[in-house]
């Protein structure tokens, strides 16, 4: 009995070694922190899944940042995960351009990412369906211009470089069960929240004070 069972922890210790992940993990923790700084996380961390081209990730964004500086860095973490939805055909490139700027200019990211939402008529909906993929970039590399200081021609050029992120963020999400945007979770546990709800600010303070109180 002892070798029986010895042999099928080897047959497994040696299955193990060819485990190879079927998402590439970017970094220990993919998620971009807001207010990002040097020491010990939050209390309780926030992960928000949302979209560059999402109206309901748009509305949501303002609400998340003032929930975060309502509590404070050394409270809570707010963790933001972009997940390109495949309805929104420009979403991605947007997306691109996000981790770009967070690579070369990440002091001037959330100002990227509003000004994206800012300006999201001119990446969504039927009037821009004649738009050439060259001409949304060309959009967006004079509007990351005018907000990061990344020369447009730069920002063009090398947009696809970020193409493998912007891919193995999808996959990060859709591994944990994210669906749409935006898509929250608290201390690692879906929150369940329908993405078309909009949460309000008393909505987050009262579901956050038991935890982190």
């Amino acid at each position: 009995m002892f070798q029986l069972v010895l042999a099928f922890a080897l047959i497994a210790l040696t299955n193990c070694q060819n485990i190879n992940p079927p998402i590439p993990m970017l970094a220990e923790d993919p998620g971009i922190i807001y207010n990002d700084r040097p020491g010990n996380r939050g209390k309780v961390r926030v992960d928000a899944f949302i979209e560059l081209n999402c109206p309901d990730s748009s509305a949501a964004w303002p609400m998340l940042k003032q929930v975060a500086e309502f509590y404070g860095r050394d409270d809570l973490e707010l963790a933001v995960h972009q997940f390109s939805l495949p309805y929104h055909r420009n979403a991605f490139i947007c997306t691109q351009g996000f981790y770009q700027v967070a690579d070369k200019a990440p002091e001037s990211l959330w100002d990227y990412q509003e000004a994206v939402f800012a300006n999201i008529l001119d990446y969504v909906g039927s009037i821009n369906k004649d738009k050439s993929e060259n001409d949304i970039v060309a959009t967006l590399s004079a509007l990351a211009e005018e907000t990061t200081g990344i020369s447009a021609a730069e920002f063009a050029s090398d947009i696809d470089n970020y193409t493998g992120t912007a891919i193995y963020t999808w996959k990060y999400a859709t591994r944990r069960g994210v669906s749409g945007t935006p898509w929250y979770m608290v201390n690692d546990i879906d929150i369940g929240v329908n993405p078309s709800v909009r949460l309000t600010f008393q909505d987050w303070v009262d579901f956050l004070d038991p935890l982190i109180n």
